[in-house]
């Protein structure tokens, strides 16, 4: 499998966050798994579930941003 460019995170509709194929119950487990595999890079994306006229992306900086964004 190549490694990934981008840090993605597909929030689920069950809550769940999605990253690179790994399903994890928390925003924090999602971030920790990033910063394993891509620990040089500090952008990341956070994925809304999309539907027929709603598709939308945050860019984060940080974990307390995207706690933030979610209101967590």
């Amino acid at each position: 499998m190549a490694k990934p460019k981008f840090r993605d995170i597909k929030i689920q509709r069950n809550g769940k966050f999605n990253t690179n194929g790994t399903v994890h119950e928390t925003i924090e487990e999602a971030f920790a798994y990033w910063n394993k595999k891509l620990p040089n890079n500090s952008t990341t994306y956070l994925i809304y579930p999309s539907n027929e006229s709603f598709d939308f992306t945050i860019t984060c900086f940080s974990l307390g941003y995207a706690k933030q964004c979610l209101g967590v």
